[in-house]
């Protein structure tokens, strides 16, 4: 099994407004190399995607293991690559 190659990372910038007022400003990127990782479901995600016999998702996991399919062995199709994801975020503390 290959292992998750997953590098995130984070940066943050707080500026004070007033006294009583700041600003925060955050940019967080995940999966910074876009590293892809053919595995079933979403890293993030708490429960796996069904892959059994006559779901959707299961037809491609074993279509992408037959040799004669026309999806064999492209594993995007199957699963999910983990793609980067970036967020922004700005918040007002008062």
């Amino acid at each position: 099994m290959n292992p998750i190659d997953d590098i995130d990372i984070t940066a943050l910038k707080r500026l004070s407004l007033t006294e009583r007022f700041n600003l925060e400003f955050s940019v967080r990127a995940f999966n910074i190399f876009n590293h892809p990782q053919y595995v079933g479901g979403n890293l993030s995600d708490v429960a796996g995607v069904a892959y059994g016999a006559g779901t959707i998702a299961g037809d491609l996991a074993r279509t992408a293991i037959e040799p004669t399919s026309a999806n064999f062995a492209r594993w995007s199709q199957a699963f999910s690559s983990n793609p980067r994801q970036l967020q922004l975020t700005m918040k007002l503390i008062f």
